[in-house]
């Protein structure tokens, strides 16, 4: 009897594993931070102009380039250029718990760092 019910437990186990990882979304997106903030300004709207983008990934579903051509998309929406800034680590989902931050630099943004 005992046996049996370990071996229940063990099967449902197993399937809420299998269940969750279906639902899991290891490729890599933008990721928005007051996406369904409704008190931040600009809510529900598009943006017009960008300063920076934060890239979600897993480090085995993404490769650099998706993650950069991720943010190259998004801020050359506006103009610009995307330029890796930094890395930070669980600080999106569990399945893809690192951020890649970009800065989106303009040609106005290259002409005044020169001066």
């Amino acid at each position: 009897m005992l046996r049996t019910r370990r071996l229940f437990s063990g099967l449902a186990v197993g399937g809420a594993m299998l269940a969750l990882g279906a639902c899991a979304q290891f490729e890599p997106y933008v990721y928005d931070a007051n996406e369904f903030n409704r008190e931040a300004p600009g809510f529900g709207r598009e943006p017009t102009d960008i300063r920076k983008v934060e890239v979600c990934y897993n480090r085995s579903a993404a490769t650099p380039e998706q993650i950069l051509d991720l943010a190259q998309e998004a801020c050359g929406k506006f103009g610009k250029e995307a330029r890796f800034a930094y890395h930070r680590h669980l600080e999106c989902p569990l399945m893809t718990p690192i951020l890649a931050h970009f800065e989106c630099v303009g040609p106005e943004d290259d002409a005044a760092s020169v001066r």
